[in-house]
């Protein structure tokens, strides 16, 4: 990837006629996450789904009957959340992520037929996979974008202390300094 990178928060409208639009609309109480997607095969996606809430047999028996899946196993259930491993024909999405070469941060949460994406790549990437989903007919709202930074693991309180107990060798054997001597 050269350029800067870029990242994107998006919510894409997944199709009527794929199966997680359907079942995200059928049953709305339950949580939908995709924890991570991979093509295995020209137009043959594997995905693993956590859907969490009371009650996920009934949509277990849908998505079985479902004419986009191949596949599915179950990897893990328990009263409350079910880890699915679903193989599927034609991920447009997935295709068109591969094909823009966006990188996802999962999981992506689903819900009532609208997928929430973060993307990072370069612009014209990213410019591109937009481009992939309009002439796919797949409608997209882009919430942000801007350039990629990193966020800091701590305040910038904290980063303060941690340099003065560094510089002033509190972490040295012996300790040079106590907790109350500077802090």
């Amino acid at each position: 990837m050269n350029g800067e990178i870029v990242r994107a928060e998006i919510e894409i409208e997944i199709p009527n006629d794929k199966w997680l639009s359907k079942l995200s609309k059928k049953f709305p109480n339950l949580i939908i996450n995709i924890i991570t997607m991979s093509l295995i095969q020209g137009n043959i996606g594997n995905i693993l789904v956590r859907v969490h809430g009371e009650n996920t047999s009934p949509l277990l028996s849908e998505l079985a009957t479902h004419k986009s899946v191949i596949e599915h196993y179950i990897l893990s259930k328990s009263k409350t959340s079910v880890i699915i491993n679903i193989k599927i024909r034609s991920p447009l999405m997935l295709i068109s992520s591969v094909e823009s070469e966006v990188l996802l941060k999962y999981p992506i949460q689903i819900q009532n037929g609208w997928a929430k994406w973060e993307i990072y790549s370069t612009r014209t990437n990213i410019n591109l996979f937009f481009q992939n989903l309009k002439s796919k007919q797949i409608n997209m709202k882009l919430k942000s974008i801007g350039k990629y930074k990193e966020k800091s693991l701590l305040t910038p309180r904290q980063s303060e202390i941690l340099n003065i107990a560094i510089n002033e060798g509190f972490y040295e054997i012996p300790r040079k300094i106590s907790l109350s001597d500077r802090i």
